[in-house]
């Protein structure tokens, strides 16, 4: 469920900056490095046998920079659309319920006829009766009528924060619902 505020687009354009500021960064301590070797070894008249070792070190800068790419890119990938990443970046912003309106128990209550959800018992009163989201509002369920079911008092405090298939299994384990 995205928030609506831009967090997860800042989040990711935060991590590419940093991502692009640390290869500049790599980028330049590999010529910093190359150029002091080189005064170094013309200082000092130092020779040696092989040929000069400017190759190897830009084969290192250059495998040191698409490393740096591809972990970027992967990242991005992670935390882009990520159902998980997602959840987690909303689970630090809590959760305001919305009102539900009276008439929806009404409407929920005449078309269930009176069925609770999960044990399947029938009651003849509506004030027996809660107000149940199918998906949970922390896992991205919403108040329409399509998410919405009426559980009995008991099976609501079963299902808890739980899934309508958490409920199920459990009101099978304990010989309530077959």
């Amino acid at each position: 469920m995205n928030s609506g505020d831009g967090s997860e687009h800042r989040c990711i354009s935060w991590f590419i900056g940093l991502c692009i500021g640390v290869l500049v960064a790599f980028i330049a301590l590999i010529i910093t490095l190359t150029a002091t070797a080189k005064e170094v070894r013309s200082e000092y008249g130092w020779t040696t046998s092989e040929p000069d070792n400017d190759l190897a070190t830009v084969v290192f800068a250059v495998s040191g920079i698409v490393t740096w790419v591809v972990v970027a890119l992967w990242v991005h990938s992670k935390l882009k659309g990520s159902p998980s990443t997602e959840n987690q970046l909303d689970a630090r912003v809590p959760v305001r319920r919305q009102p539900i309106p009276r008439w929806v128990k009404a409407h929920l209550f005449q078309a269930c006829g009176g069925q609770c959800a999960g044990c399947l018992d029938v009651f003849r009163q509506i004030g027996n009766m809660q107000i149940d989201h199918i998906i949970p509002v922390h896992l991205g369920g919403t108040n329409e009528l399509e998410n919405l079911q009426l559980l009995c008092r008991s099976c609501n405090v079963k299902k808890g924060t739980g899934t309508m298939l958490q409920l199920i299994e459990r009101l099978r384990r304990d010989g309530i619902r077959r």
